[in-house]
């Protein structure tokens, strides 16, 4: 039997080990299987010593260890080396290497709506918003604004990618076309009613939000309301799904039947 999982905290809400184990099944992988781990920071280096003595192949990380993992792998992508940052460990020959699927994963519905976009309001610091404000730039934005509750946080990340930083009072000042938000707010739980957008969405286009549990954020219906084109997690989450599905099996599962699955369960 071949282990495969995610590993963050909170763990609970995730939708891997749905998304994974269809895939296997679907795809006749029957000596395979995907489980969830409940893994703090404190706890990352002990639990990733024992990868091999339980034969685990592969794991995505989630909040808030995808960057402290970068710390306990024997390679890193271009990619994860640039972001800092990494969502996927995948076993080879030569160890444990790091991958980040997030930017695939983010830029492919923004890539579907085929709109020109020039300016992004980014709303968080953490280790999504790495992957996002990597994949905006890759988009050639002219104007990629960043601001975070903890504004050093947001100074830091904006000073390694060459962002506009704000103060998180003063976010509502910027004019941008798209919006992202990054952050726990909206978050199925003790955040699901909270937003980080309260305020008029004045020459917005697009609001996406990277939470998919729940499906519909207050920050999406609201932005909804006001005829903005809308973007969920789950379109992200799928699509970082397939690319690390690519990695731990080389295979592709159907996307279009993967969204009407996960559906079910939000």
């Amino acid at each position: 039997m071949e282990l495969y999982g995610v590993i963050g905290s909170p763990i609970k809400h995730s939708l891997s080990p749905v998304l994974h184990n269809w895939a296997f099944h679907y795809l006749g992988y029957r000596e395979k299987t995907y489980c969830s781990w409940e893994v703090k920071k404190e706890e990352l280096k002990t639990f990733l010593s024992h990868l091999d003595l339980y034969q685990i192949k592969g794991l995505s990380v989630t909040i808030p260890l995808k960057e402290a993992v970068l710390n306990h792998v024997q390679a890193q992508s271009e990619r994860v080396k640039e972001i800092k940052a990494a969502n996927t460990l995948f076993k080879t020959s030569r160890g444990w290497k790091a991958e980040n699927t997030d930017v695939y994963g983010f830029l492919k519905p923004l890539k579907d709506l085929n709109l020109n976009l020039s300016s992004a309001l980014v709303l968080g610091a953490g280790g999504a918003s790495r992957a996002v404000v990597y994949g905006l730039k890759l988009l050639g934005l002219k104007e990629i604004y960043l601001s975070n509750r903890t504004y050093s946080k947001a100074e830091k990340l904006a000073q390694e990618f060459d962002l506009i930083s704000l103060r998180w009072e003063e976010r509502k000042k910027v004019e941008a076309e798209l919006i992202v938000n990054t952050t726990s707010l909206g978050l199925k739980g003790d955040k699901e009613g909270l937003t980080p957008w309260d305020y008029p969405f004045k020459n917005i286009k697009i609001a996406y939000d990277l939470i998919y549990t729940p499906l519909q954020t207050r920050f999406l219906a609201q932005a909804k309301k006001a005829g903005l084109i809308t973007l969920s997690g789950l379109n992200m989450f799928v699509y970082q799904g397939l690319e690390q599905f690519r990695l731990f099996t080389g295979q592709e599962f159907p996307v279009a039947k993967a969204m009407l699955l996960l559906r079910q369960y939000l």
